[in-house]
């Protein structure tokens, strides 16, 4: 038997057995739709369903699925299996996952995708080191817990091939924030750590690659807006994609705030309050797209002429028509042309929710960048 950290409720063979403490909200409205996101996004209920939806609402992990989120959250230490290098996942014991989404298979799928052969070779001749290359601004779009940024900059040698990247995350969530603060400077530590022990029992010679990578700050906001255009140079997404009939209100300062009032709320305010940030991080609108098309319309504004952006997304979110749409965006000024490629991808039908990454980033030709 399963608990559900989302609506107290326990999960036996699939089936839903709901504790009577469930109340509704302005955006779930009485539960006639119900997505228990703390659990996971490959589970749906459907509660008191009403107005059913065009698809399915009932899904179990697979038993492969199930053994990889297993295999890459006991990853503490850098492996080699079946000759790939599998980099340690960041410790996110210290986070309180009852405003913040816990890591699961799509954050697990952007971390293999990253430190992938065929990605960190890409991203390694893409930001080679050099004297005149400055160090790569990375931003993660909805932290969460912090765990893809904190992989991405920790392990910056094996993936991006230096050790210089400045760090920097964005929330609506002021918890989420913090939360990603704390999980990248431990996962810089645990490396530098990791990096010092290895050397000290290696008979080879050279120093230990010393890390100098740093997190900058983590800002309490929408998407991508507080950015100064042209500055990001690696953006890293993975969205609210779950289809919804509506889309929840941003949080005010004052929703953020009681966060410190907890101790004095009962407990349906409190479970209320959960309830609303958690469908912050599930709910997407239309089609599961709409903070997605607000993000992927903020790309040529943010990215730098270098830049390249991972976004992930189910299968329905017709991944495939979103690459089209992008590699039909017109160039910019410099004479890049845009391009979009699946880097990434479950590889297993998890219900309707096949989980792809795509990356988005500018060509150039000699003649433009020269």
């Amino acid at each position: 038997m399963m608990k559900c950290d989302y609506c107290r409720g326990s999960h036996q063979g699939g089936e839903p057995k709901v504790s009577t403490n469930l109340t509704s909200t302005p955006f779930l409205g009485g539960h006639d739709w119900f997505v228990h996101r703390s659990f996971n996004r490959y589970l749906q209920y459907s509660f008191q369903l009403t107005n059913p939806l065009s698809h399915p609402t009932i899904y179990q992990f697979p038993d492969s699925f199930q053994s990889t989120k297993k295999e890459r959250k006991q990853k503490t230490e850098i492996v080699t299996i079946k000759g790939t290098k599998m980099l340690p996942t960041p410790c996110t014991s210290h986070v309180s996952f009852d405003t913040i989404y816990e890591p699961s298979e799509d954050s697990y799928l952007f971390l293999d995708t990253l430190s992938s052969s065929s990605e960190s070779a890409w991203l390694t001749n893409h930001f080679s080191p050099s004297t005149s290359s400055p160090s790569p601004l990375l931003l993660e779009v909805g932290t969460g817990s912090g765990v893809v940024l904190a992989f991405l900059t920790a392990n910056s040698h094996h993936i991006l091939g230096r050790t210089d990247v400045l760090a920097l995350g964005t929330d609506v969530n002021r918890n989420a924030c913090l939360a990603t603060r704390q999980t990248v400077l431990k996962a810089i530590e645990e490396q530098q750590q990791q990096s010092q022990n290895t050397q000290s029992t290696s008979t080879d010679d050279s120093k230990p690659s010393q890390i100098k990578s740093l997190i900058s700050s983590t800002l309490t906001s929408d998407l991508a807006s507080p950015i100064r255009p042209h500055s990001i140079d690696i953006l890293l997404f993975n969205p609210p994609y779950v289809p919804t009939p509506e889309l929840p209100r941003l949080p005010s300062k004052e929703d953020n705030d009681a966060g410190d009032k907890e101790g004095g709320m009962s407990r349906s305010e409190k479970f209320e309050r959960e309830s609303y940030f958690l469908s912050l991080t599930y709910a997407g609108g239309k089609d599961g797209m709409e903070i997605t098309e607000r993000l992927l319309a903020d790309i040529p504004r943010v990215l730098s002429q270098r830049g390249v952006a991972y976004v992930l997304l189910c299968a329905q979110n017709r991944p495939r028509e979103v690459v089209e749409r992008i590699m039909g965006w017109d160039g910019d000024l410099e004479g890049g042309k845009w391009c979009a490629e699946l880097v990434g991808s479950s590889g297993v039908q998890a219900g309707w929710e096949k989980l792809v990454i795509v990356r988005v980033w500018r060509e150039f030709t000699s003649a433009s960048s020269s």
